[in-house]
């Protein structure tokens, strides 16, 4: 039997060190997937486990890459519910037609619903704990089995694991329908012999309801106090807090139907004198996100369903909520668990929430001045290749901040955005993250040969692992970058979509012509042949504002990119005009990309000013978010490319934002008014305005207001991005 322990933490450690030990007599071929410090040691030293005075120890193969892995027999997933659904599409690299998929867990688990018989009562909303439905897709309910714990233990050091005193060390294994399959003896008699108890149960979810009314009554208590459970024992009113945690608890199982028998104070006697730290404690000690969604507001969301009051609850949640979001565990990424299940049915499997990305890309912000004198006889204060450095560098913050991709523009011979070609940009991402998307906003389609374009994106495709491209194309907007480049920029539009027309010719064809107007393609083969081949051109997106190039867009397939400068009001109604076109060709609504400017500054209050939503100055007493300080920023940082709080009075001067050219070359032309104009939809010298910020895939289901463009923004002018015009189709100049 071959398996692995997904998530080798403190309790995935601990299984991983019995079946690493004990495993190979039973027939059991062991690996762990971890992460850092603790990989490493685990691949040096081995797996120890500490239980009082019994050492158990063994080698194991560990990896943070479980696509090496192959597909597995068993997969025990003993991930945090708060991380899990970012692991789903490494969860699918392990799973083959006979796998099964254990979830050793705390709390509610996003399988919980399957196959419930729920004794009439409303089903609770669930959807937060597996936002989008990626689980789902991933593991397949069918293949779920689950598994309460009751083990307390701790990572004493990396690689080291220390079992609490006195806890049964019990892992009991239920199928969500509650009959006692053959794959459930299977693995309960493997995990017996390996020395894991492991008995099996028809109940699961009575069982996880015992183990989750007593996470429930302490868990939430230990992390506001930074205490142990001890501290219950010590003060008399929060063991009475404890008590009635428990006791709402205890209701709600009631209207379910599920029937425990605790009592709260046999179930901790007295006076509770653990020294145990909460799981929820040892998340906040780390700042890691705690599972605050599946061991309390699942629970609300029970109660809100069966119309049971859970006051004590509600408060001690909303005051766990405000802690780590204080801390930056616990993101505002309930968009999807809010959305109707109306909206659900309509979307796409890959557009069924909404999908937040940044674009990095590189400014040379202090070598305007020197271009705008046309100095060339002197080199950049700031060379491009450090300027690059510290992109990069910022880069390196998308993936573990949570966003979902990055996204990469197309510009020559300007330090207004230093990348020629970005999928090369793209494809260094590819292999510095291992979660994210990424995006091009845009590629300009034009500037590219068709069949190195398509070769170039199949390429991408392969070394993004199973993740996707998703592809903003446009026409460009810049006469110099043209004519350097040696294209008619009276061309653009028949070069556009014929190139639209040969990726799509070329995409899912073995082997493919194409008779264009501009582009004649003999009998050709693109190689290699991507992972996504026949899906990498389903969903082009580009921008326009007529409605002859709305329809021309349809016509073509493509989907619908806006980009900065563009108001609420106003792209609200070009989606419904887009939709309403589309609707008239038989064709689904299109789920928008929109690309918005957002702001730095030093508190909440100083960004909305920015945006002219609350004035400058920030109140006093103001929340800082971020607090850098520029001198110390300089010598101590890479981050110099990172633009510093500007002086507000400079940006009132003869070079303001809407006065720069976007390039010496153009500086003088006339047919460049257009290009002057989508200046101001830029950051300039002195416009402080950095990154932007991609909403990818957001509801705009008919004529409903697209979500993506909620909220606040700078509404500035991005010219003329209509496709049967020289400027862009999802605009090169005006989405960055």
């Amino acid at each position: 039997m071959r398996v692995v322990v997904f998530g080798a933490g403190a309790v995935g450690g601990h299984l991983a060190a019995r079946l690493a030990a004990h495993g190979p007599a039973a027939g059991i071929e062991v690996a762990a997937v971890a992460r850092g410090a603790q990989l490493e040691a685990m691949n040096q030293r081995g797996i120890t486990l500490w239980i009082g005075e019994e050492r158990t120890s063994a080698p194991i193969h560990a990896t943070d890459r479980p696509e090496t892995l192959g597909r597995q027999d068993v997969v025990l997933v003993t991930l945090k519910s708060s991380v899990l659904p970012a692991a789903a599409s490494q969860l699918r690299t392990l799973i083959g037609p006979e796998t099964t998929v254990v979830f050793a867990m705390n709390g509610i688990p996003w399988w919980y619903l399957y196959r419930l018989d729920d004794g009439g009562v409303p089903r609770p909303d669930l959807s937060r704990l597996d936002p989008g439905g990626v689980l789902q897709r991933a593991v397949g309910l069918e293949r779920v089995v689950g598994c309460m714990i009751n083990s307390a233990n701790a990572i004493a050091e990396p690689g080291v694991i220390r079992n609490s005193p006195g806890t049964k060390n019990r892992f009991t294994l239920g199928e969500p329908d509650g009959t006692i399959s053959r794959r459930l003896q299977t693995i309960s008699q493997a995990f017996e012999r390996a020395g894991i108890p492991a008995p099996m149960t028809a109940t699961i979810r009575v069982d996880i309801w015992d183990k989750l009314l007593r996470n429930l009554s302490t868990s939430p208590i230990c992390a506001l106090t930074g205490e142990p459970i001890a501290v219950l024992g010590r003060h008399p009113e929060l063991f009475a807090l404890a008590n009635g945690l428990m006791r709402e608890g205890l209701a709600v199982c009631a209207a379910y139907g599920i029937h425990i028998d605790l009592d709260p104070e046999r179930a901790y006697g007295a006076r509770p004198t653990s020294p145990h730290k909460s799981s929820m404690l040892q998340d906040f000690e780390r700042h890691r996100p705690p599972e605050i969604d599946g061991l309390l507001t699942a629970v609300q969301e029970f109660a809100r369903a069966a119309r049971i009051a859970t006051p004590q609850l509600d408060a001690i949640t909303a005051l766990v909520i405000e802690k780590a979001r204080r801390m930056g565990l616990y993101p505002l990424r309930a968009v999807e668990a809010q959305r109707s299940q109306n909206d659900r049915a309509q979307l796409s499997e890959r557009a069924d929430s909404m999908h937040c990305g940044v674009m990095v890309t590189g400014y040379n912000q202090g070598d305007w001045e020197r271009l705008l004198a046309e100095d060339y006889g002197r080199p950049p204060a700031v060379s491009d290749a450090a300027n690059m450095d510290d992109t990069l560098d910022l880069g390196e913050l998308v993936e573990p901040l949570g966003f979902d991709s990055i996204w990469a523009t197309e510009h020559y011979g300007s330090a207004y955005s230093m990348q020629p070609n970005p999928l090369q940009y793209l494809a260094y991402w590819a292999g510095r993250t291992r979660r994210v998307d990424v995006g091009t906003a845009v590629i300009v389609a034009p500037w590219w040969n068709p069949v190195r374009l398509a070769s170039e994106i199949s390429m991408l495709d392969i070394l993004l692992k199973g993740r996707r491209l998703h592809l903003g194309i446009g026409r460009g907007i810049s006469p110099h970058e043209y004519a350097s480049l040696g294209y008619p920029i009276g061309e653009s539009h028949a070069y556009f979509y014929d190139v639209i027309g040969a990726l799509r010719a070329s995409d899912g064809a073995e082997r493919f012509t194409f008779d264009g107007k501009v582009y004649k393609i003999p009998p050709t083969t693109i190689r290699p042949q991507a992972r996504h081949k026949g899906d990498l051109t389903t969903r082009i997106k580009a921008a326009f504002t007529t409605e002859a190039s709305a329809r021309m867009a349809a016509e073509n397939g493509l989907g619908q990119m806006f980009v900065a400068g563009a108001g609420l009001d106003e792209m609200t109604a070009q989606v419904r005009r887009f939709n309403t076109i589309r609707a008239g060709m038989g064709l689904p609504p299109d789920q928008p990309t929109t690309l918005l400017w957002m702001y730095c500054a030093e508190t909440a209050c100083g960004g909305r000013g920015r945006m002219g939503v609350l004035p400058q100055p920030a109140p006093r007493g103001a929340t800082p978010l971020l607090r850098v300080e520029q001198p110390g920023l300089r010598r101590h940082s890479r981050l110099r490319g990172v633009p510093q709080a500007p002086d507000r009075r400079r940006r009132c001067g003869r070079r303001g934002p809407r006065g720069a050219p976007r390039h010496p070359a153009d500086r003088d032309s006339r047919r460049d008014h257009r290009e002057d104009q989508n200046a101001a939809a830029r950051p300039q010298p002195g416009d402080g305005g950095h990154p932007h910020v991609l909403r990818r895939d957001a509801p705009s289901q008919g004529g409903e207001e697209p979500s993506a463009v909620r909220g606040e923004g700078p509404s500035r002018g991005a010219g003329d991005a209509d496709p049967d015009q020289p400027g862009v189709a999802g605009g090169s100049s005006s989405a960055a």
